[in-house]
């Protein structure tokens, strides 16, 4: 629905600087988040804007939620009242994270092979610690230790990086395996350890 060029929030952005005093940098996130909703949504509706946000609810809900709120307020100031959502974090009580999807497991079982990770390091790691080198191996640099570098197969690499980004720019941010595609929150341990257990003898070809 929503149009992706990035300057259909300048005027969002600029008010969230002006009057809610935020800085330029959360501004574009508020700007990202509002239109990955945005993008989501078929209309504007009450019932849209709920399924969209219960779809969210294991990707930084609240942080989405505040975004619509904001954008929202915005909205009001040029006449455009938007729909605000019912959803609430309670509903997320007995849901589970979702496991990573079996490609992406298996390339990342490959990657932590080849490197020898461990998974509290997982963790830690965002795109911007991933130096992209075309067939050649992928350079990871670790945010832990200077100088540390990982020589990551490219075509597991390739996996986890369309994953984890979609059709969108990389944001450096992201984390390498994050809690679901396009999520800034980075999957846990247990999750990745859930995820890769009993697949440790698969191998990518």
């Amino acid at each position: 629905m929503a149009n992706k060029n990035k300057s259909d929030m300048a005027a969002f952005k600029k008010w969230l600087v002006d009057t809610k005093m935020v800085s330029k940098a959360s501004a574009t996130v508020y700007a990202s988040r509002v239109r990955k909703v945005l993008s989501r949504m078929d209309v504007l509706s009450r019932e849209e804007i709920d399924r969209v946000m219960t779809e969210l609810l294991n990707d930084s809900f609240h942080s989405h939620m505040s975004c619509w709120n904001h954008f929202s307020e915005y909205c009001l100031t040029k006449d455009i009242r938007l729909p605000n959502p019912t959803v609430t974090k309670a509903s997320k009580k007995n849901q589970r994270d979702p496991d990573l999807p079996e490609l992406v497991t298996l390339a990342l079982i490959n990657i932590m092979e080849k490197c020898k990770l461990k998974t509290q390091e997982l963790v830690g790691f965002r795109w911007e610690h991933v130096e992209m080198r075309g067939d050649a191996d992928w350079w990871i640099h670790d945010p832990y230790t200077s100088g540390l570098m990982y020589f990551a197969p490219s075509d597991a690499m390739r996996i986890i990086c369309d994953w984890a980004n979609g059709e969108i720019e990389i944001e450096k941010e992201r984390p390498l395996i994050p809690r679901v595609a396009l999520s800034m929150v980075p999957m846990s341990k247990s999750v990745i350890k859930r995820s890769i257990s009993g697949r440790r003898r698969n191998r990518l070809l």
